[in-house]
């Protein structure tokens, strides 16, 4: 029975046979305690810690879909821990009771827009964007950042730019505003 709940879910998540693609159940519907294996077994797309872990098939499905100009619909689940390293004990203690973090995310593509919908205090918000951009760069020190190279595909309103230009901090006097992204796949490459 729970291989046809996933096989039914899949179907759903991809494709329909005319207009927009939709994810059942809806965001707001998933349980509470919606869980890193159940996602996995749903066939989400699942980040531990910004890095791809389960569900590449559903992400290149997507990706062959939209390239073909075809609606489709994918999940992401996003899973962040806290890294002790990173903090004093103390800290590290305090700040250990907001985690780990989870954010379930639809992603889909309709008639040339990528509109991605996430759950603010329980309501979904939706926003559109006209570019699914990929972007690959080097680990700038491998030894501290536990990878070598890491492929990004983000979100954005402007065409032809890099992740690093996506989010590197506009000085204070400039006269552009900072471009408006969310990254939505991320695959660290050597870790």
């Amino acid at each position: 029975m729970k291989k046809f709940l996933a096989a039914l879910f899949l179907a759903t998540l991809f494709f329909t046979s005319c207009g927009e693609a939709k994810i059942e159940p809806k965001l707001q519907d998933l349980p509470q305690n919606y869980t890193l294996a159940s996602a996995k077994a749903d066939g989400c797309v699942v980040y531990e810690d910004l890095d791809i872990t389960s569900g590449q098939e559903s992400w290149d499905a997507f990706l062959a879909s939209a390239q073909a100009e075809k609606s489709c619909a994918v999940r992401l689940y996003f899973y962040d821990t806290l890294n002790p390293d990173l903090y004093t004990e103390e800290h590290y203690l305090e700040l250990l009771k907001e985690y780990p973090k989870i954010h379930v995310w639809d992603l889909s593509y309709h008639k040339g827009i990528y509109r991605l919908t996430k759950l603010v205090n329980g309501v979904p918000v939706t926003e559109e964007y006209p570019y699914l951009l990929k972007s690959e760069d080097e680990a700038l020190l491998p030894s501290i950042s536990g990878y070598s190279k890491r492929i990004v595909y983000f979100l954005s309103d402007t065409p032809e730019i890099t992740w690093l230009e996506a989010i590197a901090p506009s000085a204070p006097d400039a006269e552009t505003t900072a471009y408006r992204y969310e990254r939505v796949y991320c695959d660290l490459i050597g870790k």
